[in-house]
């Protein structure tokens, strides 16, 4: 880890993204943050925050587990990565906006758009469970200036699986990748836009990123 922010540092990297262990069975924040605790002593965060992501099948799936994860951590300069995709995905949070944003939603540095149909697949975005263009409104009306990055989960006439989804490289997972990339980088900006000009900085590509496969 302590290399880690050696090398976002050295390129310019605004953070380092961390997960809350893999896990087999239900989630247990407290005890993934005890054995984080011993991973991250003497690890330089404040040169270059970390953020931990609602991930699937870590001990984090929802911003509840997250928030849980943090607090027996006990260091606040640990915030949030939140993917609502992989806490519909995982199963543990079907509606995880409003309530679950906003228990979080001042820790939140970084938002992950991909759009899940239940837990059968990634679907277009504005075709799934999640209302994204009411998630952009109120990060915009809450004032968030930092990142947003579609994670194209997505492909046009194939769906891709679990084993592909946890090894993003390729020919397997990429293919296609650039044509669904596309189609929803454009409905992400068209609804970032009607979000309100307040809701997309002066650069239009600061904080969309990672458009790629």
């Amino acid at each position: 880890m302590t290399d880690s922010v050696r090398r976002a540092e050295l390129l310019g990297a605004p953070f380092v993204r961390g997960f809350t262990f893999y896990r087999q069975g239900d989630p247990d924040p407290r005890r993934a943050a005890a054995a984080a605790r011993e991973v991250l002593d003497g690890v330089p965060f404040d040169r270059v925050p970390l953020l931990v992501e609602t991930g699937m099948r870590t001990n984090s799936p929802t911003m509840r587990h997250t928030l849980e994860f943090l607090d027996a951590l006990g260091d606040d300069r640990l915030c949030i990565l939140w993917d609502p995709g992989n806490s519909v995905f995982s199963g543990w949070d079907p509606a995880p906006f409003p309530q679950d944003y906003a228990l979080g939603r001042e820790r939140i540095r970084h938002v992950h758009v991909k759009d899940p149909d239940g837990r059968r697949a990634y679907v277009r975005l504005g075709d799934g469970d999640l209302p994204w263009p009411a998630i952009l409104d109120r990060l915009a009306e809450d004032g968030y200036r930092d990142w947003i990055s579609l994670e194209t989960h997505w492909r046009i006439g194939r769906v891709l699986d679990q084993a592909q989804r946890d090894e993003p490289w390729g020919e397997e997972f990429t293919a296609g990748g650039f044509e669904a990339g596309t189609t929803c980088m454009r409905l992400l900006r068209e609804m970032t836009r009607a979000a309100g000009e307040d809701a997309v900085p002066a650069d239009p590509y600061a904080h969309t990123v990672e458009a790629g496969a």
